[in-house]
């Protein structure tokens, strides 16, 4: 996934790109200066694919093309140059379906429509002028529901609209001239629910606000002027939450902001001047998370970066200054790429293999688990440090709190011998096992459902303003219990365990009584072996998804004494998959359910289910971002930011089957963590994801998460995506071997 900020130079002939990705190390820094054919470039749009981005040139009376597709062989080149009818084209906007753009020419009082769709004959080609009432057109923009433009008109201080729905009688003229209150009508910005439009006045330095709702008695009407401290505004972008608007004030140095949430007692009005370091701001977009504004500083050659994130400490001020190669940056526009969908990774052909009658002494795992654990632990202030700290305090010091955790073993080998169950800083040992009957995927499967202890000894330093008072060890304990495959007579004996990792986070500071509140993750590894004679086709495998512990029962049911039987495979270790699959989903204004709730938002799903069919190495992450509008609607009811990423850490061997309507469908079980962006809060959920590959042009996806009750707390319903993004198929897999007498 990467993020790119476009920049037009309007004096260089030439567009900058920007890193804008905050995880990538060119993060905030100009990669690419794309040469272009035209001359004046003004502003940018960019298609809803994302894969072009087109540049209006008023000098040379056209549109350069960009290529913005990162898997294109002329990414970030010019791939086209498109000839206008009209002169001094300024404004440009693309309609959400990605088929036409319109640009307004500003000397020839007229718009120009492009065919932007790849699959037309007139590809990129001029295919009609709309002749405006008003003049001086400049930055327009296009309703969400893609049935009108509201064209500022700079020289007749009034709006344009015209009808841009393909199915009406009317389409591609201009229906409507709305007055301003306002002088020199310049760039206009339409909230997401297409309410109201916010139009800037260069002259008068002030906002006027537009009704745009069809059903509203003052439709089509101005209905509000902002005034601004800032002088000779420019641009004006509205974030993607719909809450504020950021206006580029040229002439003052500084981005004007209003409030645009219409629940807000300061609606409507300027709420922030924010100063920039660069000269002439003349552009402003912001990124698709909202949380970052880029304004580009014509006359400094630069682009200013504002921190726009409410929770942020810096929220609203200018947080990094960008220099650039071009000259005169006006228009700018920000591209979110994801990746692209992966194919699944075929699998070889099989190979006939003649195998050799070999017996060979193995110790054969029984059962191989994963796991983590997370606790609270008070520890003391051993007495030789307590009145170091007490006297600290009384002086009004800084009491800090540091935890040191212990270094854990190597990765491999993965259990070593002898396997490290007690060291000076770990420990693990088996306290108890008792046998139960459990359901596993609706079988019934004799387990052993073992209790151990797990501990730790830690480094705790004590520091007062910064200084080392004192440290000490602290040895903090937990047990948990583990379902394993521990068929009689295994005992305890057969059980190995290692502790992986440990993590240690102090809780505040120092408690009454001299306590320090520790938060411990022990991440551990645990696997039963015994010895045997066999005859084996081997393949590398993988831990098992964790099973639920049941509570305690009496039951009890003396062992036999007999050779320990195989574990059934629906345990471990697990088959080859019957089918895998991809998916690269992306989807906006969808609907979904929190604990039966709607919510509104925008989805991302990312798999690879059972690549080169080896159920081992699965992968997928959800990622649901919460665009809640400033006022509740009937399918967005949950007030404050929902938005999270759930990560799996185990994902079971798919599940395959032919849906009713035909077609390969996939389901895969898992558990994960589910982190809360807003507050960080993590939880561990089982989760179900179903992908379904479909006869049609569509395929579906749905995803459900479930707490340690089994209750659904997520479901995202039955999403549908593009045929493309979704791609599920039969695995081929090794045949039985079987031995022959000529082997």
């Amino acid at each position: 996934m990467s993020q790119l900020a476009y920049v037009a130079n309007t004096m260089s002939a030439n567009v900058s790109v920007i890193d804008t990705d905050p995880f990538s190390p060119t993060f905030n820094t100009e990669i690419d200066l794309i040469p272009l054919s035209g001359s004046g470039h003004l502003l940018i749009a960019v298609t809803p694919d994302n894969f072009r981005a087109y540049v209006t040139n008023r000098i040379s009376n056209n549109v350069s093309v960009i290529d913005t597709n990162p898997t294109s062989p002329t990414f970030n080149t010019e791939i086209d140059l498109i000839l206008l009818s009209g002169t001094t084209p300024t404004g440009i906007a693309i309609t959400p379906d990605g088929t036409r753009a319109y640009v307004a020419n500003r000397s020839s009082d007229n718009v120009s429509v492009i065919d932007t769709n790849p699959l037309s004959p007139t590809f990129n080609t001029e295919i009609d002028l709309i002749t405006l009432t008003g003049l001086g057109p400049i930055g327009l923009q296009i309703t969400p529901d893609a049935t009108r433009a509201y064209v500022p008109n700079s020289g007749s201080n009034d709006v344009s609209v015209i009808d841009t729905n393909p199915a009406s009688p009317t389409f591609n003229t201009e229906i409507a001239l709305i007055p301003l209150t306002g002088l020199t009508a310049t760039v206009a910005a339409i909230t997401s629910d297409g309410t109201r439009t916010y139009v800037t006045n260069e002259t008068t330095n002030d906002v006027s606000v537009i009704d745009t709702n069809p059903v509203s008695p003052t439709f089509n009407t101005e209905i509000a002027l902002i005034p601004l401290s800032g002088t000779n505004p420019i641009v004006i972008k509205i974030t993607p939450d719909g809450t504020r608007a950021y206006v580029a004030d040229s002439n003052s140095n500084n981005v004007s902001v209003i409030d645009t949430n219409p629940a807000s007692p300061t609606f409507n009005t300027e709420i922030d001047l924010i100063l920039v370091s660069g000269s002439d701001p003349a552009g402003v977009a912001i990124t698709p998370d909202g949380t970052r504004a880029y304004v580009s500083d014509q006359l400094s050659n630069n682009v200013s970066v504002i921190d726009t994130n409410p929770a942020s400490p810096t929220f609203n001020t200018e947080i990094d200054l960008i220099t650039i190669s071009g000259t005169m940056p006006a228009g700018i526009a920000i591209i979110l790429q994801l990746p692209p969908t992966p194919p699944p990774t075929p699998m070889p052909i099989p190979v006939a293999l003649s195998l050799p009658l070999d017996c060979i002494r193995v110790q054969k795992v029984y059962d191989w688990v994963i796991a983590a654990n997370r606790d609270r632990n008070k520890v003391p202030i051993p007495d030789d440090c307590r009145p170091l700290v007490d006297a600290a305090i009384r002086a009004g010091q800084n009491i800090t709190i540091q935890c040191v955790e212990p270094i854990v073993p190597p990765t491999f080998p993965l259990i070593p011998k002898p396997q490290p169950t007690h060291s000076l800083d770990f420990s693990c040992t088996v306290i108890g096992i008792r046998r139960e009957n459990l359901i596993v995927n609706g079988n019934i499967v004799r387990v052993g459902i073992v209790r151990f202890l797990f501990g730790a000894t830690l480094l705790i330093r004590v520091f007062a303003n910064g200084t080392l008072l004192c440290e000490f060890p602290a040895t903090i304990q937990f047990d948990d219990d583990i379902v394993l495959c521990l068929p009689e007579p295994l005992d305890e004996s057969n059980i190995l365990c290692r502790i992986t990792a440990v993590e240690c986070t102090p809780i505040g500071n120092v408690l009454l009584g001299g306590m320090i509140d520790l938060e411990v993750i022990i991440c551990k590894e645990i696997q039963v072996e015994a010895e045997l004679k066999l005859e084996v086709l081997a393949k590398f495998c993988r831990p098992r998804p964790i099973i639920p512990v049941p509570p305690p029962t009496p039951s009890f049911i003396c062992p036999p004494i007999t050779f320990p039987p195989q574990c059934p495979d629906i345990i471990f270790p697990r088959r080859n998959c019957d089918c895998q699959g991809t998916a690269n989903a992306l989807l906006t204004n969808s609907t979904v359910f929190f604990e039966g709730v709607a919510e509104t938002g925008t989805e991302q799903l990312l798999a690879d289910i059972c690549p080169s069919c080896d159920p081992g190495s699965s992968t997928f992450s959800y990622t649901f971002v919460d665009t809640a509008p400033p006022t509740p609607s009937p399918t967005d009811v949950i007030l404050g930011d929902f938005s999270f990423v759930y990560t799996p850490v185990q994902i079971s061997s798919p599940t395959c089957s032919a849906p009713p309507t035909g077609g390969l469908q996939l389901m895969v079980t898992a558990t994960g963590i589910r982190t809360f962006t807003a507050t960080g809060t993590n939880e561990t959920l089982s989760a179900e994801l179903t992908l379904s590959e479909l006869p049609c042009a569509f395929d579906t996806f749905r995803l459900i998460l479930r707490n340690a009750l089994s209750v659904v707390v997520y479901d995202t319903g039955l999403q549908s995506a593009s045929d493309a993004s979704i791609y599920v198929k039969d695995c081929v897999t090794f045949l039985d071997v079987i031995p022959t007498s000529g082997n």
